[in-house]
């Protein structure tokens, strides 16, 4: 199953189809929420070699084969549908002529690591394909009601969508067969959590509450963020927003450094030397890329969550206007992935996180949200998170996203290679919009359900400013800090820095599960290198299933990295525990290559949910840890 998106910048912008007070109980219509005649599938290529991949004269023939390939195969399997089209799903082999030149130029002077493995791209992705049809097989179908349900008699019904995917997912030549889901959100013309529009540019320090609480001004001194480069996957941003003007990554691909300043920004295509870039100035792939309409206006069309995103995380600092963000000398790459009327697909996400990765990008931040699975979209985490640093918002649907249950889920934040972000108020409590539960990595300031005090930050208005509230201006904080961590250690991973996060962050008891509490910029830019990693690895507890256990079961997970100390086991009740008991202890001695397996019998507990714990202690004291959630049923 896929999932259906909505941005998340204020309390009452919850997932179309469903009244907000329902948001939290009521099920996704997924016939709703399917794009009709649109099926996204992968075929089952033979693989290649690492070798073969890195001429792109040679992807492009290899990958046209593999088109052609499947295209004729499906075509001849689906013979009483018309085969409206059939293209690849994600671009890879045209990528460089849509967006303009990759950055692996400037990774290499920054001698910064390969940002994103060719080959990985190749055999993982390349075979993923978009697949429209119309005209259904069903002889008892009524035409004439379709059409009235829909608007499009040619195309299928959602019934016929559906058991078609039930049956390509037998075909032992399909790998991945879903639905492309739209995504929406809500207008926010009438919503009071966003009022308030800013019209002196003269703030006080202390409107930026949410820089205090986190403590970001403390590691200034240290580092600012230069250079790193956070994708923002969102409505577009305004690039001419005098806060932000600076800080907007440009393609040195694409543009050169024209005024020879020694850096590549707006001010090498602004040609008349307006402090504005004009529709004219733009040349292809220079200011990111709009997926949601294929072209390559980034601009915020009128919704300004981007925007307001991008100026939490780098609003340009000591300029004499408006605000400062948390990493103020971090660079914005625009990604924009919602149209004007906030619609977008899994197929639009998923070509967007692969081109920030393909960009050079080191953090991606995704203030959206939705309630379903793909397989698709878990797959381009899992080939772009060993360098992107990707981090999203865990929802403001009022509810527990501990995944007890199917519906219980917020994606794309629950994906094991994303860090998850909750909200919190200016006294340290829960935001009441904000989602909660096991699943979520960390916390940090998302305003009030009251409407004050919210987030302050950039907007596209006229008056340049506005507060809004949500997990939506959360998540950039944490973005923000990411890109800190990312200019002092480049090469570190998802895992490295959520590890950091958490180690480092504040407790907070506010009865919910805010993960490891709220996010503490100074103490995260006090630990000097990466933490071990633990990992519980039985499948059986993985995500997006829970899956239920009796006698006893077997521990499994690894410890990896260096100066550890020793490392235990804890079980605790419910999916927020409050103590925890110790199940064993280890030191290194009883380390063998890092592999852990030890039984444990369930009988010693009352049937119930619990949470397994895994954590690793360096020689410094520092705790990272792995969970697990089980459903005890003896």
């Amino acid at each position: 199953m896929i999932f259906f998106w909505s941005l998340l910048s204020d309390l009452r912008i919850v997932r179309v189809f469903l009244p907000a007070a329902n948001a939290a109980s009521s099920p996704v219509n997924k016939c709703d929420d399917m794009v009709p005649g649109e099926i996204i599938i992968q075929y089952k290529h033979e693989k290649l070699e690492p070798q073969s991949v890195r001429a792109r004269g040679y992807l492009k023939q290899v990958s046209h084969y593999r088109k052609s390939k499947a295209a004729s195969y499906f075509k001849n399997k689906l013979k009483n549908y018309t085969v409206k089209s059939f293209e690849s799903a994600l671009d890879i082999e045209s990528s460089e002529d849509l967006y303009g030149k990759e950055v692996i130029q400037e990774k290499k002077a920054l001698k910064r690591r390969a940002y994103i493995d060719e080959a990985s791209i190749i055999n993982n992705l390349n075979n993923i394909y978009m697949l429209k049809i119309e005209n259904a097989p069903n002889p008892l179908l009524d035409w004439t009601k379709a059409k009235k349900a829909s608007g499009d008699v040619n195309k299928p019904d959602c019934a016929s969508m559906l058991n078609l995917i039930k049956e390509l997912k037998k075909d032992p030549n399909v790998l991945l067969v879903e639905p492309n889901y739209k995504f929406s959100i809500q207008d926010l013309a009438n919503d009071a959590a966003a009022a308030g529009e800013i019209s002196d540019w003269n703030f006080d320090y202390n409107a930026l509450w949410g820089l205090q609480r986190v403590k970001a001004d403390q590691v200034w001194s240290k580092t600012q963020g230069q250079d790193v480069i956070v994708a923002v996957l969102d409505t577009g941003v305004d690039y001419n927003h005098p806060d932000l003007w600076e800080n907007i990554w440009v393609n040195p691909g694409v543009m050169g450094d024209r005024n020879r300043d020694g850096r590549v920004d707006l001010s090498d295509a602004d040609t008349n030397s307006n402090g504005i870039i004009e529709d004219k100035e733009i040349l292809a792939g220079m200011i990111g890329y709009d997926f949601a309409n294929n072209d390559n206006n980034t601009f915020d069309d009128r919704i300004g969550h981007g925007t307001h995103v991008s100026g939490i995380i780098a609003a340009k600092a000591n300029n004499s206007k408006g605000i400062v963000g948390a990493a103020p000398r971090a660079r914005i790459l625009p990604v924009k992935i919602f149209d004007i009327s906030g619609n977008t697909n899994e197929q639009i996400l998923s070509k967007a996180i692969l081109y920030a990765a393909k960009m050079g990008a080191d953090v991606a931040n995704m203030s959206i949200t939705g309630s379903q699975y793909s397989q698709l979209i878990d797959k381009v985490f899992k080939t772009v998170s060993s360098d992107m640093v990707c981090i999203a918002a865990a929802g403001n649907s009022f509810k527990d996203v501990s995944g007890t249950t199917s519906s219980s889920l917020a994606y794309p934040a629950n994906y094991a290679q994303v860090i998850s972000v909750a909200a919190t108020t200016e006294k340290d409590t829960k935001a009441s919009f904000s989602n909660h539960g096991f699943t979520i990595d960390i916390a940090a300031p998302g305003g009030s359900s009251s409407g004050a005090p919210n987030i302050l930050s950039s907007d596209r208005t006229l008056t340049r400013y506005k507060v809004r509230a949500g997990t939506s201006m959360a998540t950039p904080y944490v973005s923000a800090v990411a890109a800190l961590i990312k200019s002092q250690h480049a090469s570190y991973t998802t895992e490295d820095v959520k590890n950091i996060i958490r180690a480092s962050a504040l407790k907070l008891d506010t009865g919910y599960n805010l993960g490891a509490g709220l996010l503490q910029m100074d103490k995260a830019m006090q630990m000097k290198s990466a933490l071990p990693r633990a990992a519980l690895t039985m499948t059986q507890y993985q995500y997006p299933a829970l899956s239920q256990t009796s006698g006893i079961i077997s521990i499994q997970g690894s410890i990896t990295g260096a100066e550890i100390a020793s490392y235990d086991i804890y079980i605790g009740t419910g999916t927020n525990p409050k103590t925890w008991d110790l199940i064993a202890h280890y030191d290194t001695t009883f380390m063998k290559k890092g592999l852990l397996h030890r039984a444990y019998d369930t009988h010693a507990k009352p049937n119930g949910v619990y949470v397994l714990r895994l954590a690793v202690k360096n020689t410094r004291g520092e705790i990272a840890y792995d969970d697990a959630l089980i459903k005890i049923a003896n």
